[in-house]
């Protein structure tokens, strides 16, 4: 200890703190940084076992510690103040022998700064690489999705040339046909039937391009006003009898006995909503009945009331594969062997949209092949006791289970 005693002083002005330990690992002297360092006496050190004081791995057994501090190395160990905190230091020791036994000077520098950094460093790059892996993703659907849409375009161009031009061949066939001075007038009424059939088909589907064009550009505005529900439907249902009658399918419409006379919404949204369902489903029955019911329901703490329209038709049906996707654009399914159908794909893609606007929903509430098929649109609309400065929308986004 002498050569310590005769530079103590120096020793005990160092910025690291240098430590003596005996072979058994109990500590002989640390110099004063380490009460800099810890905020701790350094007599509260001495004679201490080292494991008491540091945690070099709570792994390694005791005996195996003893053997690293007797070796020339370098290694961390923490240390966990009164306070909770922790702090790290890196050490380096070297064996010597003094007054015939073996003993270990060490010296510890506080590295708890650069620990700190680098984990913080490797929570960044950890978090960073989880947030390129996510954008990564989101980049990855979002070229699907443009990738999807172009597809999506290119089929609905070439489906619509195709189906634009099938209406118009027969309404330029027939106009010939009808130039013709032989005619007969049962002739002439029968060929202008047929212009006027596809005449209309080709409006139909021109209507739900340019509907869907404002509802994928947010263009479509909904009307609210008060406006006799009765009215409309007799209107719907006076457009869609003479087609069903021709095809020989029974259409009846149904209205629940509570369901209101007037109701506060837009009207030409609805007509548009029940034209595409009834529509859809007269293009896909052959035979048998198509049904309209509506049902009313209320909501003792709600602002709001709810209309349900089901369609239900004996048509074709819907595999459960497809269920999902007869709402997207451009989505229809057709048994080649059951329907000859045209049209664009839209339809129910474009109810949907503009059920919600109006904050309802349509879905598909059951279908089976050869056994038709069931969609109910439901219509939240406003209480006529409530005032117009009391009407919230937002409330609309609430959806009951459909009755």
């Amino acid at each position: 200890m002498s050569t310590i005693e005769q530079y103590r002083d120096a020793i005990e002005e160092l910025d690291d703190i240098l430590m003596i330990l005996n072979q058994n690992g109990t500590i002989e002297y640390v110099n004063r940084a380490l009460r800099k360092q810890l905020d701790q006496p350094t007599v509260w050190f001495t004679g201490k076992h080292i494991t008491d004081c540091f945690v070099i791995d709570e792994n390694q057994p005791e005996q195996d510690l003893l053997k690293t501090l007797k070796k020339k190395g370098e290694f961390i160990s923490s240390y966990v103040t009164d306070k909770g905190d922790v702090k790290y230091f890196s050490w380096k020791t070297k064996p010597f022998h003094q007054d015939g036994q073996q003993k270990t000077l060490a010296i510890l520098r506080n590295i708890t700064a650069e620990v700190l950094l680098q984990k913080k460093k490797t929570a960044y790059s950890k978090n960073l690489q989880q947030e390129v892996f996510k954008r990564h993703r989101q980049l990855e659907k979002e070229k699907q999705k443009a990738i999807d849409l172009h597809q999506a375009k290119a089929i609905f161009l070439s489906k619509m040339s195709h189906e634009l031009r099938t209406p118009l061949t027969a309404i330029c066939g027939y106009v010939e046909l009808l130039q013709d001075k032989s005619v007969s007038k049962s002739e002439q009424k029968q060929y202008l039937s047929v212009i006027n059939r596809n005449a209309r088909n080709l409006l139909d589907m021109i209507n739900e391009t340019l509907d869907m064009v404002k509802l994928e550009q947010k263009k479509y505005k909904a009307t609210l006003r008060t406006f006799s529900l009765s009215r409309l439907l007799n209107e719907v249902h006076e457009t869609y009898d003479v087609l069903a009658k021709e095809k020989g399918i029974d259409l009846k419409f149904y209205k629940s006995k509570n369901v209101p006379e007037k109701i506060h919404s837009d009207p030409n949204t609805i007509r548009q909503i029940l034209t595409n369902l009834i529509g859809n489903a007269l293009k896909f029955t052959q035979k048998g009945k198509i049904t309209l019911q509506v049902k009313h329901r209320t909501f003792s703490h709600k602002t709001y009331q709810k209309l349900y329209f089901y369609v239900e038709d004996t048509g074709v049906g819907i595999p459960k594969e497809y269920h999902k996707r007869v709402f997207q654009s451009f989505e229809q399914y057709l048994d080649q062997h059951l329907v000859q159908s045209r049209g664009t794909g839209l339809g129910l893609a474009i109810s949907r949209q503009m059920a919600r606007l109006l904050g309802g929903n349509v879905k598909l509430v059951h279908s089976k092949p050869s056994k038709g098929s069931t969609f109910v649109f439901s219509l939240p609309f406003q209480n006529p006791n409530v005032s117009e400065s009391q009407y919230n929308g937002k409330a609309f986004a609430d959806f009951e289970k459909i009755p």
